[in-house]
């Protein structure tokens, strides 16, 4: 997220523009020749309204014929898709003209909305559907306006700061339509959240009420809070917030807040591990990223999904034109790869037993599992000398993504293991109960 923090080049923030420009006019030498960003608009009922849409449009799009792939870029908290105009003219104009990457189309969507400072690219009752607006309206709408290539292996998103977040968010939950996802300096995790639940704390005085304009935090968690933990009947602000009068975290709002996260995401949808995966952060990102990003990280190594984390030295702007260099040729590459070698979505049939969250668990825990077809479960729990403890579930299910909540509060801490059966496979997963 970013309190109206832009990119270097606005002249606004410290960054390493500088540095890097004459790195960019070595690359002016290859040619003069330049792209467009067309300054568009469409209707989209999902927020319900004009929403503007700029395109960038290769050096050449206009003398010819062809088809290009897909960008789809969203920007941060408090920012334009104009803001990131110089991203496109500076990074895109030269990476094609030296030939760095291939010509390629990219549609930047306007996130912003009240009350706040930016609807997460989320469905939310209070911001509407912009979720949506994202994944199918502009999606839709390009490739019908413009000369575009179509199909999964040929869209891309990508997003700085509160657009990271909703870059992993949608491609997470759409992985059928996207082949990789990027996030710059994203809000990809709530966890951890000491820092956050202090600064909005120093912002307020110490204690309740929060008023989303006594500073960044307080505004960046109200702005989280309308996506994640909207609420009609509760004003004046119509959200809950994750915070009670006290300071306290409130336990299910936050947790509802972990339930919207990309890493929580990626344990209910399959064919996230079908994605190519490309997130950035810099160490001493001011917002608090850094160890966000980390625990992100440490979310994909525990479910087993490949991606690629590239800690920076910086905050949480400068040396965006090198990383936006840097993402861009990473897409560009993952494309080409799948042209020679299609990724498939995941193939429906074998069950999968996720582990379970959390773990080490104390009390209370959550088993969420797959099956590729209808038919008879058995859910059950051993100790760790292979004697069976419990038996979680029994009995038919559809096929699809289940989850049970199991409380083992009879039980004495220790290590039991949960099994799955299921028309003859089984998996079994290690937990872990803290008193």
């Amino acid at each position: 997220m970013s309190n109206r923090i832009l990119p270097p080049w606005t002249g606004g923030q410290k960054g390493g523009s500088s540095f890097f420009l004459p790195f960019f006019a070595l690359l002016v030498a290859f040619s003069s020749a330049r792209g467009e960003i067309v300054h568009d608009s469409i209707y989209s009922a999902a927020p319900n309204g004009m929403r503007n849409v700029d395109v960038y449009l290769p050096p050449g799009y206009h003398a010819g014929s062809s088809l290009y792939p897909v960008i789809y870029f969203l920007h941060g908290v408090g920012a334009t898709p104009d803001d990131y105009g110089p991203l496109m003219d500076i990074v895109l104009n030269q990476l094609i003209a030296a030939g760095g990457i291939q010509p390629v189309v990219v549609a930047l969507p306007d996130g912003n909305c009240g009350p706040f400072a930016g609807s997460m690219y989320t469905n939310s009752a209070l911001y509407g559907a912009f979720e949506d607006f994202v994944a199918q309206d502009v999606v839709s709408y390009v490739e019908d306006s413009y000369r575009t290539l179509t199909g999964r292996d040929n869209r891309s998103i990508m997003g700085h700061s509160m657009g990271g977040y909703g870059a992993m968010k949608i491609a997470f939950k759409h992985a059928e339509r996207y082949f990789a996802a990027v996030s710059l300096s994203g809000f990809v995790s709530v966890s951890p959240y000491d820092f956050w639940r202090s600064e909005v704390l120093t912002e307020n005085g110490g204690h309740g009420p929060y008023d989303p304009a006594t500073g960044f935090f307080t505004l960046a968690s109200f702005t989280a809070a309308g996506a994640f933990t909207p609420n009609l009947d509760n004003p004046p602000y119509f959200v809950d917030f994750a915070l009670d009068s006290a300071g306290n975290v409130v336990q299910p709002v936050f947790r509802a807040w972990q339930m919207a996260m990309p890493g929580y995401l990626a344990r209910l949808y399959a064919n996230v591990s079908t994605l190519a995966i490309y997130f950035d952060c810099g160490q001493q990102d001011e917002l608090g990223f850094f160890p966000m990003n980390e625990y992100f990280d440490a979310q994909l190594d525990s479910l087993g999904i490949a991606h690629r984390f590239e800690p920076f030295i910086g905050d949480h702007t400068n040396q965006l034109i090198l990383r936006g260099m840097l993402a861009f040729m990473y897409l560009d590459s993952v494309r080409n790869s799948l042209a020679a070698t299609p990724v498939p979505l995941a193939s429906p049939t074998q069950i999968t037993l996720r582990q379970n969250y959390p773990n080490p668990f104390n009390s209370t825990t959550r088993i969420e599992f797959s099956l590729p077809r209808a038919g008879r479960v058995e859910l059950t729990v051993f100790d760790i000398l292979g004697r069976e403890t419990v038996c979680v579930l029994s009995g038919l299910l559809p096929s699809g993504m289940h989850a049970v909540c199991w409380n083992a509060s009879p039980l004495p801490s220790g290590v039991y293991f949960c099994r799955l059966n299921f028309g003859g496979q089984s998996q079994v997963r290690r937990m872990v109960l803290v008193r």
